[in-house]
């Protein structure tokens, strides 16, 4: 199916955080549905419904944006591990980077130096694997 963020309705909908209620521009920012009346919650995680499963596949505050393409966060983290078989992607995060359009991944491998010999191959092998993978450009690694 066709990955997108979810909206809830009903009466069990949280209606904003701990003494604090909904307002526009917070996480859980509340509107109006196509049924007039109705309100919609929306709680910022990504998915898909499929044979009437409903599957999360992320968060929205994960999705990076790179050049106009949306991509998740998570998989840049992944894949990146996967570059290298000294890499653990657990020890990855991905983000926007300072210039629109762009993105940063940042790779802890004070453990791993040992495994992984030069910094800046291991740079090099993450960004291009990134690009074919992706179409990630620029990264800054």
């Amino acid at each position: 199916g066709l990955a997108g963020g979810f909206w809830l309705c009903g009466a069990g909908g949280a209606r904003g955080y701990l003494a604090r209620r909904v307002s526009q521009g917070t996480p859980l920012e509340a509107g109006t549905g196509p049924d007039a009346g109705r309100r919609y919650l929306r709680t910022g995680d990504l998915g898909c419904l499929e044979n009437s499963q409903l599957y999360v596949a992320g968060r929205l505050k994960d999705t990076l944006i790179v050049n106009g393409e949306n991509v998740a966060a998570p998989d840049v983290e992944w894949l990146a591990g996967e570059a290298h078989a000294g890499l653990n992607a657990l020890a990855a995060a991905a983000f926007e980077g300072d210039q629109p359009g762009s993105a940063v991944l940042l790779v802890d491998v004070r453990d791993r130096l040992s495994d992984i010999g030069n910094i800046e191959e291991l740079q090099r092998r993450i960004a291009m694997h990134l690009r074919s993978e992706f179409g990630l450009d620029p990264v800054e690694v």
